[in-house]
């Protein structure tokens, strides 16, 4: 089977719409709402992938005027996401008109000029004279990195008041149903889990498999204020004799993650290993599969009393004491 990434990242787009959590999805749209009615919205999205996230603020209520800024390193999510928009642009009723990295979107109460962009995290710098950004939106992405240290420096990014957007951050829990060999499959899954533990970035630990619990000391440390929190679990099942949208390719695409990460593992028996992905994917055929996976969304706030003038450095983060 020949898989793609960017198909993925679209195929996730039901799956990641039923897991977001309402409560913290809300108290971000009420806040944005405050801050909209003075000013155009700033809005930078951190592994912007082919752009579902900024289909989603629009079409649910979140962003309707100011900028959009899409990053992501990968150059053919990039190129995928501008060149869905427009498509997109148009079954939403709006117009589109190109401009910088992107398009402009307007029409209705629409003024929005929506850019992506390739670039490393790392490359992303503060807007010169002491603008910032009023929301910053990762999701699904702090495990991949070292939340501790981008969330120092998120913070130099943002406006006052400014708010972050954490969402789908994994935390420790991959289950299948119906259970095959229960042994087998515990082991599949602490070794994939291990393997999130184990991942080095530049030679620094990411996130790691339990990201989301472990946030939200992170963003306390880091200076961040938290507004809301949630569980926003991937909950993946038949309805009607088949799976909805896409989603049977998303399934299939997360047996070929478990494949490519495990495959060679000295732990792990191959031939037992290719047995059980292949009765998973017999049962996505048939359309039996159950799929869940734990993770939870973050809103919080950079505070208003930042005493920072303009491109001064962070201050020192706050001492957090640790939870019994």
């Amino acid at each position: 089977m020949d898989y793609s990434f960017q198909r993925y990242l679209n195929a996730k787009r039901t799956v990641d719409d039923r897991a977001l959590n309402r409560t913290v999805w809300q108290t971000m749209l009420k806040q944005l709402e405050d801050r909209s009615s003075t000013q155009p919205l700033q809005v930078i999205e951190i592994g912007a992938g082919t752009g579902t996230m900024l289909h989603r603020l629009v079409e649910w209520g979140a962003l309707k005027r100011g900028t959009y800024l899409g990053i992501d390193s990968d150059a053919t999510n990039i190129q995928s996401a501008l060149s869905d928009l427009p498509a997109w642009v148009e079954a939403q009723g709006l117009a589109c008109t190109p401009a910088p990295d992107g398009f402009d979107l307007s029409g209705r109460e629409f003024q929005l000029r929506a850019s992506f962009q390739t670039r490393e995290v790392a490359n992303v710098v503060a807007k010169p004279g002491g603008q910032g950004y009023d929301l910053l939106v990762a999701n699904a992405f702090l495990d991949l990195v070292d939340p501790s240290a981008l969330l120092t420096q998120f913070g130099q990014w943002m406006l006052r008041g400014g708010l972050g957007y954490f969402s789908i951050n994994f935390d420790g829990l991959t289950h299948f149903e119906p259970q095959l060999d229960p042994e087998l499959e515990e082991k599949i899954i602490g070794l994939y889990h291990q393997s999130m533990d184990d991942r080095r970035v530049d030679g620094q630990p990411t996130g790691g498999s339990q990201t989301g619990r472990h946030l939200y000391n992170q963003l306390r440390a880091s200076g961040w204020e938290l507004i809301a929190a949630g569980a926003s679990d991937w909950v993946v099942h038949p309805v009607s004799g088949g799976y909805p949208a896409d989603e049977a390719y998303f399934l299939t695409h997360i047996l070929h993650f478990f494949e490519v990460t495990l495959a060679g593992n000295p732990e792990l028996d191959p031939l037992a290993f290719q047995r059980w992905l292949a009765a998973r994917r017999q049962q996505i055929k048939d359309a039996e599969l159950f799929f869940v996976v734990h993770q939870l969304d973050y809103l919080a706030r950079w505070p208003f009393d930042d005493p920072r003038l303009p491109g001064e450095p962070l201050l020192p983060a706050r001492p957090v004491q640790p939870m019994n």
